[in-house]
């Protein structure tokens, strides 16, 4: 198991980690949307450019490079807990259900406040958010 590989911490500082990643990542993905828009004219699709476009960066990068750019420059990664799994479905499943959590504000309230708690997304995926 892969327990004894890492120490699962869920401290406030790697919480505000993680929330500092997930902005950078929006920031980076905001930048290519917003430049997409303006070459090709904007056709009232921009908010949903920038989902599907978050959704599928962040599903490539944590199945083929364990984190996206945002946790790479906190010094995060993703792991998962079951390997056996599909890299590329737990992706999906971690991040959709990030996505999906976020749109209701459910998950990110519970976080920081509960010790032990990584987030329903990560539950459901089996993964979990560890600093490298």
């Amino acid at each position: 198991m892969l327990t004894h590989y890492f120490t699962f911490d869920t401290s406030k500082t790697l919480f505000w980690k993680r929330l500092i990643a997930q902005f950078i990542d929006f920031i980076l993905i905001s930048l290519i949307v917003t430049t997409y828009s303006i070459w090709y004219g904007n056709h009232g699709m921009g908010n949903w450019m920038l989902i599907w476009g978050y959704l599928f960066y962040s599903i490539l990068m944590d199945a083929y490079a364990s984190g996206t750019i945002g946790k790479w420059i906190m010094g995060l990664r993703v792991i998962m807990i079951a390997p056996s799994n599909s890299k590329l479905l737990t992706a999906f499943y971690r991040n959709y259900m990030k996505i999906l959590l976020s749109i209701i504000g459910f998950d990110i309230l519970l976080v920081p406040f509960i010790r032990g708690f990584s987030g329903i997304h990560n539950r459901v995926a089996q993964t979990r958010v560890i600093k490298k």
